[in-house]
């Protein structure tokens, strides 16, 4: 007995298949024929296969690479007749009797694993074009054995935590960038922390309010603990210093646009944008990418540009701020901000405000902030501590800070301390060495506690200072020592601008590494002070935020 032939059209081409065809090890059968060209009144259906476009309503998790290798069998029941077919993606388009037809699509991996379904409703009208795009839901048995989820959408973003395990067992990759709509509830908290691998691959997310502002840890990820976040830029709109974030919270409130609380995590290539403000009666530590960071954390050529404002109202609470990370136990290496930064104390509340850190007896290396950077508070008798790169607390090497800096107090405050550099230092140990203070000024309303590199405490070794870094008062001295080194005005500010400086800051001065490709330093066009050498595009200047 002779085989039924089966006829169908696909991207413009007429494909003629056996019935008893296998493909893939899967079995892909056509149970009737699909005519050549439209007659006896028939109309043309396309049907667009899953994989090929994705809607906010579907479960897309699979990656876009991996559907583009799913076979497909579309099954279409009509009138008097049920019709079946297989593909290997793309469009499919068959010419059907006028009526209302329901188009089913199933796909398969390449192992013979149902993998998902699609359906969709479609209505052929005669001698006309019909066309529908089916939508994919992956399998929930398939989706359940994933050890990779991949997220295109704001509605795959918001089954992290809840659909899918956030204990190290699953693998997140955005592969779209996402802007969420509405209120954003933190991923991972105190009691079930973020411990997987989030790879951003370059994506961003846009964030711009929190669902819960009574939440202890705020950001995209609440609280983190083995996590390894990367490749991955956040733009917040997270209140302003005019329209802050009113907390709810009484106690502790960490907040980063990436991270509230990061314990034994790594954040490597992130990219943050945008603004923080928040005010209300806790102990507030806000930063760009995180607002506090354990011994245990590493944050690596990362950046932050934009604005941080927060006010603490609390009696013996605090707002501590940094451009990267408002509290930093961990290690801070190669990354730099562009920013505005300004920490308020209201009564019986100190105030700690930093370029890169806030606070925190952590390491930076290698980084570098333009920044504007103001701590201040009502009462005379906590600390207010500013710098440049550190407002309070860490061993600093190898980095420099553009801008301003502002310690001040109510009247004659004892504990109010600025510096280019580093403010105020707490640990035993702490040091600044190797470093650059070009600030245009540093200011503190104690003059006696303001300083061009430091304005209290830290071992000082081999910084050097411009000579027209502004100070206010008359600090006595103005350059400070230090134990192990001084803080000297060897060169002019113009030694330190353009390809040129290499020599203030290499070897014999600075000990910096500017050798092509293998260094960590190097000069871009458009900006005069150096830059880090994974860096493609100059910094913003702070004052036009």
């Amino acid at each position: 007995m002779a085989k039924k032939i089966s006829r169908f059209v696909s991207g413009g081409m007429v494909f003629l298949l056996r019935t008893s065809a296998l493909f893939a090890g899967v079995l892909f059968a056509c149970s009737c024929d699909f005519p050549q060209a439209a007659g006896n009144g028939e109309g043309s259906l396309t049907v667009v296969l899953p994989g090929e476009g994705r809607s906010g309503a579907a479960r897309s998790v699979l990656s876009n690479g991996f559907t583009q290798t799913l076979r497909y069998r579309i099954t279409l029941a009509g009138p008097g007749e049920t019709i079946e077919r297989d593909a290997a993606g793309g469009s499919v388009t068959v010419f059907l009797r006028p009526g209302v037809w329901a188009v089913t699509v199933r796909a398969w991996d390449s192992a013979g694993v149902l993998a998902g379904t699609g359906s969709e409703t479609a209505v052929v009208i005669p001698g006309q074009p019909a066309f529908i795009s089916v939508r994919m839901v992956v399998d929930a048995a398939y989706e359940a054995a994933l050890a990779d989820i991949y997220i295109h959408n704001e509605n795959e973003l918001r089954r992290i935590g809840t659909d899918f395990a956030i204990d190290g067992s699953i693998a997140f990759h955005l592969e779209n960038d996402i802007t969420l709509t509405g209120p954003w509830t933190p991923v991972g908290n105190g009691t079930t922390p973020f411990s997987a691998v989030f790879d951003g691959h370059g994506h961003s997310i846009t964030i711009n309010s929190f669902a819960d502002l009574s939440a202890s840890y705020l950001g995209l990820f609440g609280y983190t603990d083995g996590a390894a976040i990367k490749n991955l830029k956040v733009q917040c709109n997270l209140g302003t210093g005019v329209s802050p974030l009113n907390l709810a919270e009484t106690g502790l409130v960490y907040i980063g646009a990436l991270a509230g609380y990061a314990e034994d995590s790594e954040f490597d290539n992130i990219t943050v944008s945008g603004s923080i403000g928040v005010t209300g009666l806790p102990y507030m530590a806000y930063g760009g990418i995180a607002g506090a960071a354990t011994t245990t954390t590493t944050i690596q050529k990362s950046s932050f540009t934009g604005t941080l404002w927060g006010k603490s109202e609390s009696s013996g609470g605090g707002a501590v701020a940094g451009g990267i990370a408002g509290n930093s136990y961990g290690s801070i290496t190669e990354c730099y901000t562009s920013c505005k930064v300004t920490a308020l104390g209201g009564a019986a509340a100190y105030a700690q405000a930093g370029g890169i850190t806030g606070d925190g007896s952590g390491s930076i290396t290698r980084c570098y902030a333009w920044a504007v950077v103001s701590a201040s508070n009502i009462n005379n008798s906590l600390t207010v501590a500013a710098g440049g790169i550190s407002g309070q607390g860490g061993s600093i090497s190898q980095c420099y800070a553009l801008g301003t800096v502002s310690a001040a107090g109510n009247g004659s405050h004892p504990y109010c301390y600025s510096g280019g550099i580093i403010g105020d230092t707490v640990f035993t140990g702490e040091f600044v060495a190797n470093c650059a203070a070009l600030n245009t000024m540093v200011t503190s309303s104690d003059s006696d506690k303001v300083r061009r590199v430091k304005g209290n405490g830290a071992d000082l070794s081999n910084n050097f200072a411009a000579p027209d870094v502004g100070l206010s008062g008359n600090p006595t001295p103005a350059l400070d020592p230090g134990a192990a080194g001084k803080d000297g005005e060897t060169y002019a500010r113009a030694a330190f601008k353009g390809p040129s400086a290499g020599t203030v800051y290499a070897s014999g001065s600075l000990n910096w590494n500017f050798t092509p490709v293998t260094g960590d330093w190097k000069f871009i066009s458009g900006y005069d002070y150096p830059a880090l050498s994974w860096q493609t595009l100059p910094p913003g200047d702070p004052l036009t935020f």
